[in-house]
């Protein structure tokens, strides 16, 4: 059963953006990712590597004491970004906030 829900996995979206405004991801931001076209480009469905930019928007973890990127170890290694790397992300895409759902929301205002 395990394996089915990975297979189920390998095809949901990895992130949305809702009314060009508020950009949804589970985990969070990579220092790979300039654009939002980045993610459209992510061929579906993948196995999600150890790492690179897929893993990073699934696991990442944003941290408001971090000041930029953070290496984190959470039973594998992980980043932690900071206010300023959202606050740029945000300004660069021409949104307005983000929502990391396995953490909490920053907002750049």
């Amino acid at each position: 059963m395990w394996r089915d829900f990975q297979l189920v996995f390998n095809w949901l979206p990895i992130a949305a953006v809702l009314k060009d405004a508020i950009f949804f991801v589970h985990g969070g931001l990579s220092p790979e990712l300039r654009t939002l076209g980045q993610i459209r480009a992510i061929q579906r469905p993948i196995d999600v590597p150890d790492r690179g930019l897929l893993p990073d928007l699934l696991w990442s973890i944003p941290d408001e004491q971090a000041e930029q990127w953070v290496e984190q170890d959470r039973g594998g290694t992980t980043l932690a970004f900071g206010p300023k790397v959202v606050k740029k992300f945000l300004e660069e895409n021409n949104l307005q906030s983000m929502v990391c759902s396995n953490r909490f929301n920053l907002n750049s205002t």
